[in-house]
C-alpha cells in the first residue's frame, strides 16, 4: 500500500518499510497524527493484540527519529542542552551527566523519563518563562530516537543495554544461540514508554502555544471574586474531591493506567491510590480564601460557567488542538451526535471525557442529529489552568491558548466574560432584567442564577 494523508493508520507497514525516507511532508502528517488524531485512550487493536493506535503510531515516531534524528540532541549529554550555570533550577534532569542520551541503557532511559514525568510542570515553567521551550522538546526527541533505537534492535542479555530483565523479553532459544542468549524491551514497556512520551509531548506543544493576558482592572477582578457564593462551594464539592486527584497525578499517570488496565478504568481515584496509596483528599478552602489558588476555585468556576467544559492533556478529544474527528460521545447524549458517529474506536471509555458541559452550548444541525461546537473551554495540564478559545468558523486555523498574568484563574475568568459580553451573579441585574433574560439564564440543579447573557 502507498503512502495516503487521509488514512495513515492503514500505511503503517509502508511507514515502516520506508522509515529512512520519510519527506518532511510525511513527517509532519505522522507527528501529527499520533499527537492529536488518534483515541489514546481506546481499546487495544485486534491485530496489535496490546497496543491500539496511538501506540503503534507512535513506535512509528520512534523508529523514524532513531534513523533519521531531527536534531543532534541524541548525541548530546543532557547537561549540555540545559547547561547548570544557565539553568540553575532544572539541575534535577541530570541523572547520567558522564552518558550521552544515544548511549543511556534501557533502565537509564526508563529513569530519565520517570524523572522528566515528575518534574515536567516544573520544567516546562522555567523554559516558557525564558521562551526556550523549545529545549524541552530537543531533549524529548532524543530520548524518543534513543527508545526507537532499543526498540529496533535485540541484544545480548548479558550486555549493558537491555540491563534490568523486568522491563525485557527473552528470545527463544535456537541452534545459533546456544551460547548467548538474546532479549527485546518488552511489549508493555514499550507501549508504557510510548504514553509517557505522547503525554510529555503533549504538554509542551500546548504551552508553546500560549499567550499571556495582560493584567484585568482591579474593579472587574473583585466583581469576579465577590459573584463567587458559599452556595457554588457547596455545590461543587463533588467536582473538587475528582479535580484535586488529577491535579496531583503527573502527565502520563492516567494514560498508563488505562492502557495498563484496558477496559477497567471507571474513576481517576484508581490511578491516585494505584500510584500514591497514602493519598488523602483535602480540605476545601474557605471562601475567602479559595480565589488565592486556582485548584480550588476552578471547581467555583464550572458552577458559575456550566458552559464552559474542562478538559485535561490526556483527553483523546481537546477542542481546536485535536481532530474533531476524536470527539467522544459526551455527557449529554441528547445533545450530541450518535456515539455511533462520534467514536469509531470502539472503547470502553463513554465517560472519558472529563468535560462539564450543559445545554447551554450552542448547536448545529448536521444530517438530522444535533452536533456541539464548544468554542470556549478549560485546560488543565500540569496543574496549570489554560483558556481556550476555538472559533467556530475557524476550523481550529486560530485557535488560541491563553494563561492569566501571574497564572491567575480570575484573570481568566475576566477575559472569557469581556469577550463572551456576560455578566455574572445573582445581585448584578435588577428584577426587570432578569424577566427579560429569563429565557437565557443557566440554572443549576439547586435554581442558583449562573450565566446571564449581557443586555
Amino acid at each position: 500500500m502507498e503512502y495516503n494523508k487521509q488514512n495513515i493508520s492503514q500505511c503503517t507497514e509502508y511507514l515502516y518499510s520506508n522509515i529512512k525516507n520519510w519527506s518532511d511532508e510525511m513527517c509532519k502528517d505522522v507527528w501529527d497524527k499520533w499527537l492529536w488524531n488518534t483515541d489514546c485512550n481506546a481499546l487495544p487493536l485486534d491485530q496489535c493484540w496490546d497496543m491500539n493506535e496511538m501506540h503503534t503510531i507512535g513506535v512509528l515516531c520512534a523508529l523514524h527519529e532513531s534513523q533519521n534524528p531531527s536534531s543532534n540532541a541524541i548525541q548530546c549529554k543532557t547537561n549540555e542542552i540545559f547547561p547548570e550555570d544557565e539553568f540553575p533550577e532544572l539541575t534535577v534532569v541530570h541523572l547520567h551527566e558522564d552518558k550521552c542520551i544515544g548511549e543511556f541503557s534501557l533502565r537509564e532511559l526508563l529513569d530519565q523519563l520517570e524523572c522528566l514525568q515528575l518534574n515536567w510542570g516544573k520544567i516546562i515553567g522555567e523554559l516558557m518563562e525564558i521562551k526556550k521551550l523549545d529545549l524541552a522538546k530537543y531533549l524529548l526527541k532524543a530520548c524518543l530516537g534513543r527508545l526507537g533505537q532499543i526498540a529496533h534492535h535485540a541484544y545480548e542479555f548479558e550486555g549493558a543495554t537491555l540491563d534490568d530483565p523486568q522491563y525485557i523479553t527473552m528470545l527463544p532459544e535456537t541452534l545459533f544461540q546456544a551460547e548467548r542468549k538474546f532479549a527485546v524491551i518488552s511489549r508493555k514497556t514499550l507501549r508504557q514508554t510510548i504514553c509517557l512520551l505522547f503525554s510529555l509531548f503533549r504538554v509542551q506543544h500546548i504551552v508553546s502555544c500560549v499567550s499571556v493576558l495582560p493584567p484585568l482592572h482591579e474593579n472587574l477582578v473583585q466583581n469576579i471574586i465577590h459573584a463567587f457564593k458559599q452556595h457554588h462551594v457547596e455545590s461543587s464539592m463533588d467536582f473538587f474531591n475528582v479535580f484535586q486527584q488529577m491535579i496531583y497525578l503527573a502527565p502520563g499517570m492516567r494514560l498508563v493506567y488505562r492502557t495498563n488496565f484496558a477496559g477497567m478504568y471507571n474513576d481517576v481515584s484508581q490511578v491516585i491510590y494505584f500510584h500514591y496509596p497514602r493519598f488523602c483528599r483535602q480540605p476545601q478552602l474557605s471562601l475567602a480564601e479559595i480565589p488565592q489558588s486556582n485548584i480550588h476555585l476552578l471547581p467555583l468556576a464550572s458552577q458559575l460557567l456550566p458552559d464552559v467544559p474542562i478538559f485535561y492533556d490526556d483527553d483523546t478529544y481537546i477542542p481546536g488542538l485535536c481532530a474533531d474527528a476524536m470527539r467522544l460521545q459526551l455527557k449529554n447524549p441528547d445533545i450530541v451526535e450518535d456515539a455511533t458517529e462520534e467514536t469509531s474506536h470502539g472503547g470502553n471509555d463513554k465517560k472519558t471525557s472529563s468535560s462539564l458541559l450543559s445545554s447551554t452550548v450552542s448547536l448545529d444541525n448536521q444530517r438530522g442529529k444535533s452536533r456541539r461546537h464548544i468554542e470556549w473551554s478549560w485546560l488543565v495540564s500540569c496543574g496549570e489552568i489554560f483558556l481556550i478559545h476555538y472559533p467556530k468558523d475557524d476550523l481550529g486555523a486560530n485557535t488560541k491558548v491563553f494563561l492569566g498574568s501571574n497564572h491567575n484563574l480570575v484573570e481568566l475568568i475576566g477575559y472569557l466574560l469581556m469577550e463572551t459580553k456576560r455578566k455574572v451573579g445573582d445581585d448584578m441585574l435588577n428584577a426587570d432584567e432578569m424577566i427579560l433574560q429569563r429565557s437565557s439564564l443557566a440554572l443549576t440543579p439547586h435554581g442558583h442564577l449562573q450565566i446571564l447573557d449581557a443586555a
